[in-house]
C-alpha cells in the first residue's frame, strides 16, 4: 500500500492522479465486499466439496477452509507485480547521462540518505502530520469496529444466518463502495474550483463528521436488513470522504519521502484499526445485562472514534496548505532539475 501511494504520483498527474488513487481504493474495497459475500456461500458449500480435497485438508473446519479459499486470489498479485513497468524519470536522458531509472534512484538516494531526511521534515510540520496521521487512524478504528462486529450483531442479536449475513453485508459493501466512488469523483470536480488545495483536508473532516451521524443511526436498526442498510450508508459517507486520503498524503510529502511517510500512515492505520474490535469486545463485556449490549458497544466505540477523528483533524485544516507548500519547496531545493521540468 505504501509503495503504491508513492508510485502513483510518479505515473499520473492532475485529475488522473486522483482517479488512479480512487481506483486503487475502489478495487481494494470491492474485493472486500466480494470476499464477504463469497465467504457466506463457501461456508455452506464447503461440505459438498470436502471429498474432493487432499487428505491433509479434509479434517479442517469449515471456516478454516473458507479462509484458505478466500486467500487464493491473492496469488494473482504475484504475476501482476512482476509485470509492472519500471518507473521512468520525468525528463528524458541525454546522450551523456545515465539511464533515467538509474539517475532517478541515485538522485533520490542523495536527497534522503538512509531515511534521515524524514525526521527533520516531520519535526518542522509535526502538528500537521500528527493531526493527519492520528485523525485518519482514529477513523479507521471506527470503521474496523463496524466492519468486524456488524456481522456478529446480526447473528447474535437478530438471529441472522451466516449466509444471510454474507449476502446482505456483501451487497451493502459493494453498493456503498461504488456509490462513494461516484460521489467522490463528482464532488472532486465540483468542489476543487471552489475550495482549491484545501479540498483533501476538508474532505477527511467531512468524512469523520458524516460518519459520526451515520454511525449513530445504526442504533435504529431492528433487523439484519436494516442493520446492513445503515452500515452501507455509513460506509458510503466514509468511502466518499476518504478517497482523498491518498491525495492529501501525496501532497503533504516531498516526492523523495513519500514512500516512508506513507508507510507511517499505513502502519498506524493497521495498528489502530486492529484495536477497534478489541475495544468493542471489552465494552460489550460491560454491557452483558443489556439485550442489545453488543450493538450499543459497536455504535458507541464507532461514534467516539469518529468524534475523536473530527477533533484531531481540525488542526490540519489550518496547516494543510502551508505543509503542501513546504513539501513543494523541499522538492525544488533538493531536485532543481525536476522542479525546472
Amino acid at each position: 500500500m505504501a509503495i503504491a501511494l508513492a508510485l502513483i504520483p510518479e505515473l499520473f498527474r492532475g485529475q488522473k492522479r486522483h482517479l488512479a488513487n480512487s481506483l486503487m481504493l475502489l478495487a481494494g474495497r470491492l474485493g472486500v465486499g466480494l470476499v464477504v459475500a463469497m465467504c457466506g456461500w463457501l461456508l455452506v458449500a464447503v461440505d459438498t466439496w470436502r471429498g474432493l480435497l487432499p487428505d491433509a485438508l479434509q479434517p479442517l473446519s469449515n471456516w478454516r477452509l473458507t479462509l484458505l479459499a478466500a486467500a487464493l486470489p491473492g496469488l494473482v498479485l504475484v504475476p501482476l507485480i512482476l509485470t509492472m513497468p519500471l518507473l521512468r524519470a520525468r525528463r528524458a536522458a541525454g546522450p551523456d547521462e545515465v539511464p533515467d531509472a538509474l539517475a532517478s534512484s541515485r538522485r533520490d538516494a542523495s536527497v534522503a540518505p538512509a531515511g534521515t531526511a524524514v525526521l527533520p521534515f516531520l519535526a518542522r510540520h509535526k502538528l500537521a502530520f500528527a493531526s493527519f496521521y492520528f485523525g485518519v487512524a482514529s477513523m479507521v478504528l471506527g470503521i474496523g469496529a463496524v466492519m468486524n462486529f456488524a456481522p456478529v450483531v446480526a447473528m447474535r442479536q437478530m438471529s441472522a444466518t451466516p449466509l444471510q449475513v454474507a449476502n446482505t453485508m456483501g451487497a451493502a459493501m459493494l453498493v456503498a463502495t461504488v456509490t462513494g466512488f461516484l460521489i467522490a469523483q463528482v464532488g472532486y470536480r465540483q468542489l476543487l474550483p471552489r475550495l482549491g488545495p484545501r479540498l483533501p483536508a476538508m474532505s477527511l473532516l467531512a468524512a469523520a463528521a458524516l460518519g459520526l451521524l451515520m454511525a449513530a443511526g445504526v442504533l435504529l436498526a431492528r433487523s439484519p436488513t436494516q442493520l446492513f442498510v445503515c452500515v452501507g450508508l455509513f460506509m458510503t459517507t466514509v468511502m466518499a470522504g476518504t478517497l482523498l486520503f491518498p491525495l492529501a498524503l501525496q501532497e503533504m510529502a516531498p516526492a523523495p519521502l513519500r514512500g516512508r511517510l506513507a508507510a507511517i500512515a499505513v502502519t498506524l492505520n493497521i495498528v489502530l484499526g486492529s484495536l477497534g474490535p478489541a475495544v468493542v469486545g471489552a465494552v460489550s463485556d460491560r454491557l452483558k445485562e443489556q439485550p442489545n449490549g453488543l450493538l450499543l458497544a459497536m455504535v458507541g466505540v464507532t461514534c467516539l472514534a469518529m468524534l475523536l477523528s473530527m477533533l484531531l483533524l481540525l488542526p490540519l485544516q489550518h496547516r494543510y496548505v502551508q505543509t503542501v507548500s513546504a513539501a513543494r519547496h523541499a522538492e525544488c531545493v533538493t531536485d532543481p532539475r525536476g522542479a525546472a521540468a
